[in-house]
C-alpha cells in the first residue's frame, strides 16, 4: 500500500514526458505505453496523458483501448484534442 502525497503529480509528469518522447517514433512502443499508463494511474485527471496513451494504443492497433483512453480524457475535460482524436478514431473503427 502506502499513501500518495504531492509527489504523484511530479512522477506522473515525468512518466508522461518520457512516454511522449518514446511515442514520438513512428512505431508502437511498449515502453511508451508503460510510462503513459503509469502517468494516468498516478494522476487520473491528467487529460494530456490519457490522450497520449490513447495515441499509443492506436498505433498498437488496439482501437478499443484507444477509444477508452480518449473517452476518459473527454469525460474529465473535453479538450479539442481529445474530442478530435475520439471523432477520427470512431470514424476509423469498423461498425459493431
Amino acid at each position: 500500500g502506502g499513501g500518495g502525497g504531492g509527489g504523484a503529480d511530479a512522477r506522473a509528469r515525468a512518466a508522461y514526458a518520457r512516454g511522449r518522447a518514446l511515442d514520438a517514433a513512428a512505431a508502437y512502443s511498449a515502453e511508451a505505453e508503460a510510462d503513459l499508463s503509469r502517468a494516468v494511474k498516478l494522476a487520473p485527471d491528467f487529460v494530456d496523458a490519457w490522450c497520449a496513451l490513447g495515441h499509443c494504443f492506436w498505433k498498437k492497433n488496439d482501437l478499443n483501448a484507444a477509444r477508452d483512453c480518449y473517452e476518459g480524457a473527454r469525460d474529465r475535460q473535453p479538450t479539442p484534442d481529445a474530442l478530435r482524436a475520439l471523432s477520427v478514431l470512431c470514424r476509423s473503427m469498423p461498425p459493431k
